[in-house]
């Protein structure tokens, strides 16, 4: 679930980007302010996301190669899936009980 949590930024900066495109022209210092923390609010998501491929995948891995890969290529929906399919993988070597 912590992974999940992850996700906040990119839609939380989507929205301060959208915000900032829509803000009136007369406001430039609001609507300067707005654009420039959206992408710095995404941007702080891709590291963090590439720093998590880099440190938790084994370097031999041909996974670690694919999701530099598709982070790279596609920054954020190749970090968006990266953070969806972390998470699967999370759930499924949790034990589900505890006796």
């Amino acid at each position: 679930m912590k992974e999940l949590r992850t996700l906040f930024l990119p839609g939380s900066g989507f929205i301060l980007f959208i915000a900032g495109l829509l803000t009136p022209f007369h406001y430039s210092i609001a609507r300067d302010g707005l654009l420039i923390t959206g992408a710095f609010v995404v941007l702080v998501f891709y590291f963090i996301t590439l720093t998590d491929v880099i440190k938790n995948i084994p370097p031999d891995s041909s996974k670690k190669i694919f999701w530099l890969i598709a982070i790279i290529c596609v920054p954020v929906v190749g970090n968006i899936i990266y953070v969806i399919f972390r998470e699967m993988a999370n759930r499924r070597q949790q034990p589900h009980g505890v006796w």
